[in-house]
């Protein structure tokens, strides 16, 4: 996520383990789509391969959740002015964010179109410029997902000023009551005893909040580490086996949870639940616990830019990820060989989806000029028509 998040990052002291947080979440996302494309999820939980696969997945579902708490960190001193006028200034950032989406979903439709030829060339125009996707995977739900919260930010910016570090940690439990806790307790069957993890799920918590709430739970969970935690002062390798350590236990619960049938996914692994809530605050904390030495401005500068790209290539990532899919599907049939290829296919997307957003990039910007340049004509139409 860009914007704010960008802007307050880029002071003459740039902390570049915020950039690396930015861009391992990129990576951690293509590394997930790479499950949803491969045929993972039709194939039987038996065998080392998939409990290892199963296991990638579990640490690699933190992406979403980390760009969450990277914006929570960077925006929890937003002092946007509550009046319709100062507001209506901060929504004008959204801006930049809105031509990346749509020049995003231009590209991937056209992809749908005239490669997959998944849909007609009217829903390619429809997708372009509304929220509808009919007829290709797209992961235009993010756009969606952020634009609410986006809107919501200079509000929690003041929940979070007003908190003492007691209050705030009392606000986290109760998100966490509502949009977490679900995951564990309604998550097993006590019916199917002894295969209460395995034998499906019984709703106990009330849940009606988990798929709504949990961005901003992520939010002020990510706007208390930065209030209240000197992260540098943390233990690195402590944090590391933390990471490890909880990677296994929900990766044993994943694998129990789908013994015997394919692969099953539900609210107990989804963004918000317990397991994604521990591994990404823990992921956070390890990456920005280190003190990364001095680098030149052209690294920084570098991975400065690659940070910013982060946004357009996750949406562009569509279309690296199912053509690189397609390229192996066709010469290596069977899952379990394409598995150890996950690395190679996982960089060639990214690295194919960050060249893809670059060039949306110089296109936004472009639109922004000309855009300003029709903006300061209108003003100055304006103070001419003025009477003297």
């Amino acid at each position: 996520m860009n914007s704010d998040s960008t802007a307050a990052a880029s002071s003459s002291k740039r902390d570049l383990g915020l950039d690396y947080t930015r861009i391992l979440a990129f990576l951690l996302v293509v590394t997930v789509h790479f499950f949803l494309h491969s045929g993972f999820y039709g194939n039987a939980m038996q065998g080392e391969k998939m409990y290892i696969m199963t296991a990638i997945r579990t640490l690699c579902m933190s992406c979403v959740p980390l760009f969450l708490l990277l914006t929570g960190f960077l925006t929890r001193n937003n002092r946007t002015e509550l009046t319709a006028k100062g507001y209506f200034s901060y929504l004008k950032k959204l801006r930049k964010i809105l031509l990346t989406a749509v020049f995003c979903e231009a590209a991937t439709g056209f992809y749908a179109f005239y490669r997959l030829k998944s849909i007609s060339l009217s829903q390619f125009i429809i997708n372009s410029v509304s929220f509808e996707h009919r007829g290709v995977e797209n992961y235009g739900w993010y756009v969606e997902m952020y634009i609410g919260l986006f809107m919501l930010i200079p509000f929690l910016a003041i929940l979070s000023r007003a908190f003492d570090k007691r209050a705030h940690g009392v606000c986290i439990a109760v998100l966490l009551f509502l949009t977490a806790a679900p995951s564990v307790f309604n998550a097993v069957k006590f019916s199917a005893f002894p295969q209460i993890i395995s034998g499906g799920a019984t709703q106990i918590f009330p849940d009606w909040w988990t798929n709504i709430l949990y961005p901003v739970t992520y939010w002020f969970i990510g706007s208390y580490i930065g209030n209240y935690v000197d992260t540098k002062k943390l233990n690195t390798f402590r944090l590391a086996m933390l990471t490890v350590i909880s990677t296994v236990i929900f990766s044993v619960f994943n694998i129990i949870k789908s013994r015997g049938k394919t692969f099953d996914g539900g609210f107990w692994d989804d963004y918000g639940a317990v397991e994604n809530t521990v591994t990404s605050v823990l992921l956070f904390l390890l990456v920005n616990s280190i003190n990364y030495r001095t680098h030149s401005k052209k690294y920084n500068s570098f991975i400065k830019l690659i940070s910013e790209l982060t946004f357009g290539a996750y949406l562009l990532s569509l279309i690296s990820d199912k053509e690189y899919h397609i390229f192996l599907k066709a010469r290596i049939p069977a899952l379990g060989d394409r598995f150890w290829l996950l690395p190679v296919v996982t960089a060639a997307s990214a690295v194919t989806a960050l060249v893809l957003s670059f060039v949306v990039k110089l296109l936004v910007l472009l639109v922004e000029r000309a855009l300003d340049k029709i903006g300061e004509k209108i003003k100055g139409h304006k103070k001419d028509s003025l009477p003297v």
